[in-house]
């Protein structure tokens, strides 16, 4: 029933429209077509408001200043933090090789870069800050230190192991992870290696 009601409507309005001369023609035209521009050009409230909240959420991220030394910063805690079972388990017992230090005036950037380099060539470094070992560094001038991870029980090993693999005694020498000590040079040994070492 429905459809016939349709078929009817549909039949009746294409025969009024038939029955116009092309003057009306064009007018009904026109008025359809201002109507469906109409209906295109006025979007809801609500849509508007989404498409403005979106683009402020945009402009917002945008905005926000990217801030590559707190990133490098933020990644090296997280290294170290992720590094700290094996640190623990270099402590107190045995002697490992330290390759660098990061001084007072390095970038964290500059820090983690120089990370990532040592870790391309000796992929077991571990990465400590050394304020965490009170007893192997001073409390004073803390910083960023990559050690090798390699484990000995002797430091004499560990400086024959720096000179095999090419660094010298400014760039490599043993160390002992301790937290507790009141003189970390106990804990460092350089080459020749101490007796009291060995």
């Amino acid at each position: 029933m429905a459809v016939l009601a349709l078929i009817v409507a549909v039949g009746v309005g294409l025969a009024t429209f038939l029955l116009l001369d092309d003057d009306q023609r064009r007018e009904v035209a026109e008025e359809d077509r201002s109507s469906q521009s109409d209906d295109s050009d006025h979007s809801t409230p609500e849509r508007d408001e989404e498409d403005e909240d979106q683009a402020d959420d945009e402009d917002d991220e945008d905005d926000e200043p990217v801030n590559p030394e707190a990133e490098a910063l933020a990644e090296l805690q997280e290294i170290a933090d992720d590094d700290a079972a094996r640190a623990e388990a270099l402590s107190e017992n045995s002697w490992t090789a330290q390759l660098a230090s990061s001084a007072p005036t390095d970038s964290p950037v500059a820090v983690l870069d120089g990370y990532h380099r040592l870790v391309e060539e000796f992929p077991d470094a571990i990465l400590v800050w050394s304020g965490d070992w009170p007893g192997s560094y001073p409390v004073t001038g803390t910083s960023w230190v990559v050690l090798s991870g390699d484990q000995f029980d002797t430091t004499a090993p560990v400086l024959a192991w720096c000179d095999m693999v090419g660094r010298d005694d400014t760039q490599c020498w043993a160390k002992r992870l301790s937290l507790y000590g009141d003189d970390a040079d106990i804990n460092t040994d350089r080459y020749p290696p101490d007796d009291r070492n060995n």
